[in-house]
């Protein structure tokens, strides 16, 4: 399954917005170039990055 990127930069706004206002056009521009950039990555890393990402959240709601 893909991942929603409209979703995902409304996700991004909603966290983001208390900070900075930034579109969601702008929000989904970055993550394009994000995603394109994950995807001439090794999946290894990509994969990593993401469990590393994962376990500080679930720290920090501990």
């Amino acid at each position: 399954m893909r991942i929603n990127q409209h979703e995902l930069a409304v996700k991004v706004s909603l966290i983001e917005g208390q900070k900075i206002s930034i579109s969601i056009a702008q929000i989904k521009e970055v993550l394009k170039i994000v995603f394109i950039e994950l995807s001439l990555m090794e999946e290894a890393t990509v994969l990593e990055t993401l469990r590393y990402h994962k376990q500080k959240l679930l720290e920090l709601e501990d």
